[in-house]
């Protein structure tokens, strides 16, 4: 008597395992076009940041002496500072970066930032007193 059921159940049991071992492997199907995608956007990446690697090998390159520097691009913004640097410099004489910062409404830090890249340009100099660095333009 508990044979018909028993039987019915474990085809029953065996339908669900069907159904669900269908379900995954659609599941599995739609996923691998997804991580074609993936690789694809994997590989993109990858070349980005050879890209990159290069770019810092030429700079470090460049540093060492092997090679020139490729110019860097200022901003706008940046260009017209640095030329209001200058002139408050020619109208002052020696100024620190805190004197500039207050006079230009920039931070301290900005203003050294700008005053240093034009110390390496040559365009002023620097001189330290105690604690305090002084700027000036070059003769």
């Amino acid at each position: 008597m508990l044979m018909p059921f028993r039987k019915k159940n474990r085809m029953k049991n065996d339908m669900e395992h069907v159904l669900i071992l269908k379900k995954d492997l659609q599941r599995e199907s739609r996923r691998i076009p997804s991580e074609v995608q993936d690789l694809e956007h994997i590989k993109e990446r990858l070349e980005e940041i050879s890209e990159k690697i290069s770019r810092l090998h030429e700079r470090m390159d460049s540093i060492d002496g092997k090679k020139p520097a490729p110019p860097i691009q200022e901003g706008v913004k940046k260009t017209r500072l640095k030329k209001v640097i200058e002139d408050g410099l020619r109208e002052h004489g020696k100024l620190t970066a805190y004197d500039l910062g207050q006079m230009l409404s920039l931070s301290r830090t900005r203003c050294s930032e700008y005053l240093k890249e034009m110390e390496r340009a040559g365009i002023v100099k620097g001189k330290t007193v105690s604690r305090k660095r002084y700027y000036e333009i070059r003769q």
